[in-house]
């Protein structure tokens, strides 16, 4: 049995267009190319800390009333195939009240290594005997643990 002249040529053009589809969707043999997947290294953690005194009520001299606590983490892309990518950083600060009184303060921090430096201001409300999570206070790579870090404390006020 023959097909009608039309059908036929509704079957080939079915068949030319099934091809074309094929030969688009497929790469050639060989010709496949992988993006890499830029997975960076993670380094040691830096840490520093940072005494701050003041004077209590009640007393005559002073005493450390707060420890600044900074902690970094560092992602490079230097031993990867994605060398040309900036590292990742972030410094986080963590104050911890070790003055027996609830505490409200302000503070400015100066970090300097070299032509590296960054700023930060902040306060924090702080029960007795408690830790605030001020969050990331900066995004840069200097090492908090080589560079010169001065916490000033701008004003403190202390509550029974």
């Amino acid at each position: 049995m023959e097909l009608p002249v039309p059908n036929k040529i509704f079957l080939l053009s079915l068949l030319m267009l099934g091809s074309i589809w094929s030969g688009c969707t497929k790469a050639p043999i060989g010709t496949e190319t992988v993006t890499p997947k830029c997975v960076p290294d993670k380094l040691p953690s830096q840490y520093k800390a940072v005494f701050i005194d003041d004077v209590l009520p009640n007393a005559s001299s002073q005493s450390p009333v707060a420890v600044f606590k900074f902690n970094q983490t560092l992602n490079t892309y230097a031993n990867t195939s994605c060398k040309t990518k900036p590292n990742e950083c972030e410094t986080r600060l963590y104050i911890q009240n070790i003055s027996g009184y609830n505490m409200r303060m302000s503070y400015s921090i100066n970090y300097l290594q070299g032509s590296n430096a960054w700023t930060a201001d902040g306060f924090a409300d702080i029960p007795t005997d408690s830790v605030y999570d001020a969050g990331v206070v900066n995004c840069n790579c200097g090492w908090v643990s080589s560079g010169s870090m001065i916490v000033m404390k701008k004003g403190v006020t202390y509550k029974n």
